[in-house]
Formats: structure tokens, C-alpha cells, sequence
């Protein structure tokens, strides 16, 4: 049997969606579309006239692309190191050292939202300067803190609909910013939305019935580098069948129960090993990965080369944004120790992933 990279749920399945405007968080936001997640971050630093940026310095290397876009300048915050989540004392820390930052962007890592009161609290508490702060919810649309959507707090708030996140889908994102006076001059590139969700359906959706060769692949990354180098899609505005895919992806993801249940039923086998942890997460997490860390990178590479050999797929998480390791002790000493396995939704797949745990754990304790 074959785990495939992370897919998205069967979304297309859903033959009457939930209206858009019902499925996204209200808490007074108004929402704005944009064409992803890198064109939201840059409609929200424009929009608050964002001059430094903390960032996360564990993250998605397109934050940091977007940030570069809009010439802001930038710096990194470490994370914790059970949750992956940003770290709220370092954030503090680098908050104090550096009077230009004017922004902090919150992740919330693999669905599982970040300490919202203590952040709060923290950027609240510089009473001489306005310290904006910006919800990213790319990975975690579904997840509550203090049963308050994620996406929601602060300023500004994003999420989007990209392969690899709870939302997965081809192509779009949603923002909004508290400055209502924001104006957007819209754009339009159909075929390139066509393309898109051509590529995606593909290598992501499909991807266990055709299987896509290394050419398809290799073919798909000129398109994407093609589309960066030479295609400005930040003003796009959003196509008739894009909009009713993401009622259906978001209808398909309201209830997420079953991951859950799937990755409790994955922790508690993992909590048994010596070697193996699992990140913490909380109740209202929409958990859409299983990510384990490894005590060592010995065992990470062991563990690695069995799930390879068992045809399950993983990844090892992001590089770090700066190079300067020193100054992230947490997240420096959790390189090479991060793994990350899909929670599969087909349940005979599951069960795969439960067995190979099960043996790797007493095969490796003894």
C-alpha cells in the first residue's frame, strides 16, 4: 500500500455548499478576496503601512517572498518547543530590542492555534507605539482560541486555499485589515486560475488514482516559476467556479472530528516510544498532519528511511528563514528532528499508518 503526499478531503463530493458568506468567520472582519496566501500578506502590509515586520523564523519561505515584494523590513521571532507555535517570550524579547517593529505575524502551525491572550498582551502593553498584528491562518481555518475563529484576531487576518493546508485547494486566499479605507483596483487571469486547478486536480486531488510522473511534476514547476517571475496576480479578482470550489472544500472541512480521532489514535501510540514525541496541540485544533519530533536526528533519519521503505509519505518540515541559527536556540535544536505524515482519510490507509507506527515504536524501544 501506497501513502500519497497530503491530500485534500473528497470536496467535490459535495453537491449543495454552504454560501460563502456563512462559512467564513465573522467577529466583525470583513472579507476581501486575493489570489493566495503571499498576495494576502502584501495586501495587509499595504493596507496598515507596515514599515518592520516580526516574522516567524519556522515558516513557509513565501512569507518571507511577500514580505521582500513590499520592501518591508523584516526579523524573525523563535517558536516553542513542544508546540512549534511562536514563542510569545521571545516575541516580547525582540519587541523590546528593536523600537522600529511595528507588526508581528502570529502562525499558527499545522492547524493548532497560537496563545492569542498572551500575544495580546505583549504587543498591548508597548502603550508608546502601535504594534499591528496579523492572523495568519493559512494552516489553521477551522481552529478556535477561546472559541473565537482563528483568522480573526488583531488587526489583519488571512487564510487560504493552498495544497498542504487544511483548506486545500488550487488557487485563493481571503484577508481582511482594520483599515477600511484599503481600495483595490481588480485584475483578471482566467486561464491561469484554469491552469491551476488543472495542475492541482492532478498532482493533489487525483494524485492516488493517476499517479503524475516526474515530467508532469517537473512541467509544474516551470508553470509556477513562470507565473512568479513574469504574472502579477495580487489584484486578481475571483472566477465563478473558484468561489464554488471553495464552498465546497470549506462544507467539506467543517467538521473535523475524524482527523482527530485519527490523530489520537496516532499519539497514543507515539506517546508509548522513548524516542518519538508528538506536538502539543489543543482542543480546538483543525489538525490536518501529524508531526512527531524525534529525540535525536539519528532516530529522525531511522524513522525517515522506514516510512520510506513503507511507502508512506513525510516531510521534514521547514528550513529556517535566517541563518543565524544562535539566535533561535529552540528551533535550531529541533532541525532534522521534525517529521511530518498525512492524516489519510481514506480509513484503510489510516490503519496502515496505525500498524507501521505500532511496529516501528516496539521494533525500535527494544
Amino acid at each position: 500500500m501506497k501513502v500519497n503526499i497530503f491530500k485534500p478531503r473528497r470536496f467535490l463530493d459535495v453537491k449543495e455548499p454552504i454560501e460563502l458568506d456563512s462559512l467564513l468567520p465573522k467577529q466583525g472582519a470583513s472579507w476581501r478576496y486575493a489570489t493566495n496566501g503571499k498576495s494576502c500578506i502584501r495586501h495587509i502590509l499595504s493596507s496598515l503601512s507596515v514599515k518592520h515586520v516580526l516574522l516567524p523564523v519556522y515558516s513557509c519561505s513565501s512569507i518571507l517572498w511577500a514580505v521582500k515584494k513590499e520592501n518591508v523590513e523584516y526579523s524573525f521571532y523563535d517558536h516553542e518547543l513542544t508546540s512549534l507555535n511562536p514563542s510569545v517570550s521571545d516575541i516580547k524579547r525582540k519587541i523590546l530590542l528593536d523600537p522600529s517593529i511595528d507588526a508581528v505575524l502570529v502562525v499558527s502551525l499545522y492547524g493548532n492555534p497560537a496563545k492569542f491572550d498572551e500575544l495580546n498582551q505583549v504587543i498591548s502593553s508597548d502603550t508608546e507605539r502601535n504594534i499591528c498584528l496579523i492572523d495568519d491562518a493559512a494552516q489553521a481555518m477551522g481552529a478556535l482560541y477561546s472559541n473565537r475563529p482563528v483568522g480573526t484576531y488583531g488587526d489583519a487576518g488571512f487564510f487560504s486555499f493552498s495544497p498542504g493546508k487544511p483548506t486545500s485547494g488550487a488557487s485563493g486566499a481571503y484577508f481582511w485589515t482594520c483599515n477600511q479605507d484599503y481600495s483595490i483596483e481588480r485584475t483578471r487571469h482566467f486561464w491561469y486560475r484554469k491552469i491551476k486547478w488543472f495542475f492541482f486536480k492532478t498532482i493533489r486531488y487525483d494524485i492516488d488514482v493517476k499517479s503524475p510522473g516526474r515530467a508532469f511534476l517537473f512541467l509544474y514547476r516551470i508553470f509556477e516559476g513562470m507565473v512568479t517571475r513574469f504574472l502579477n496576480v495580487k489584484y486578481d479578482c475571483a472566477e465563478e467556479f473558484e468561489i464554488y470550489t471553495h464552498r465546497q472544500i470549506l462544507t467539506a472541512n467543517l467538521d473535523a472530528n475524524d482527523r482527530k480521532q485519527k490523530f489520537s489514535e496516532l499519539k497514543r501510540i507515539i506517546i508509548k516510544s522513548k524516542f518519538l514525541s508528538v506536538i502539543d496541540t489543543t482542543e480546538h485544533a483543525n489538525l490536518f498532519k501529524f508531526v512527531i519530533i524525534a529525540s535525536n536526528q539519528t532516530v529522525a533519519i531511522s524513522l525517515k528511511k522506514s516510512l520510506a521503505k513503507s511507502s508512506i509519505y513525510y516531510s521534514a518540515g521547514y528550513k529556517l528563514q535566517d541563518e543565524h541559527g544562535s539566535l533561535y536556540p529552540n528551533m535550531t535544536s529541533l532541525q532534522g528532528r521534525i517529521i511530518e505524515v498525512p492524516i489519510d482519510d481514506v480509513d484503510e490507509k489510516h490503519q496502515y499508518i496505525r500498524s507501521f507506527f505500532l511496529d516501528w515504536v516496539s521494533s525500535y524501544d527494544e
